[in-house]
């Protein structure tokens, strides 16, 4: 499985209409998450939200990488 990003939804935010709240699925390591990200209004709200999307499945990506570099400490390798 290839590495994926997709927006579900935007919604108002109800607590405080001058924001959304985006929800949107991703995959880690061949496993689907999903999260959200509350986000103010703009006038460059589509651009905030694909920067602000991306730069979250990135760091969550990069976490994975690094539990996985983790793994390997206390390991005894053969010369």
């Amino acid at each position: 499985m290839k590495n994926t990003i997709k927006i579900e939804f935007v919604e108002l935010d109800s607590e405080n209409p001058k924001n959304v709240i985006v929800s949107f699925s991703y995959t880690v390591n061949e496993t689907v998450e999903k999260s959200s990200l509350k986000l103010p209004l703009t006038a460059s709200i589509q651009e905030d939200i694909r920067k602000a999307v991306k730069a979250f499945v990135e760091k969550r990506r990069v976490e994975n990488l690094f539990s996985l570099a983790k793994e390997v400490e206390g390991e005894f390798l053969e010369t």
